[in-house]
């Protein structure tokens, strides 16, 4: 007797589902985000994004730190907050992303106008450490 396998199952089908946190602290606005911010994702998030659009004002902090993982939905989402907060003259800034997230901001140009850090240079990382020299 065989066990089925489902070939799909991956681990992103794996990780924690999208939830979202509203916060107004003395630093602002804060949204943070968890879980896996694709196509469902996305969807679940669209009216809190209304919400922070249309319901409060001043600038806003998304806090990435517990995105595992973002598709082209998740970035699509991300894209709508910023355009319509700055159709307000209102700035987001992208905090706490790391791994794919971060990966994906970079390689597309958005880090730097998100807020980002900027990716290490070459040669001064583990590397450098090791003793390895930056190959001029």
């Amino acid at each position: 007797m065989g066990v089925a396998i489902n070939l799909f199952e991956t681990a992103f089908t794996r990780t924690p589902p999208m939830n979202a946190f509203l916060s107004d602290d003395r630093t602002g606005l804060r949204l943070q985000v968890t879980g896996t911010l694709d196509g469902d994702g996305a969807m679940a998030l669209r009216p809190v994004l209304e919400q922070v659009v249309t319901g409060t004002t001043g600038d806003v902090v998304l806090d990435m730190a517990a995105v595992g993982f973002m598709d082209g939905c998740g970035l699509g989402a991300v894209a709508f907050l910023f355009r319509r907060l700055a159709a307000q003259g209102r700035a987001l800034r992208v905090t706490g992303a790391t791994a794919q997230p971060l990966a994906m901001f970079r390689k597309l140009g958005l880090a730097q106008v998100l807020g980002l850090p900027a990716p290490a240079r070459r040669g001064f990382g583990f590397a450098a450490a090791l003793g390895f020299a930056r190959a001029a």
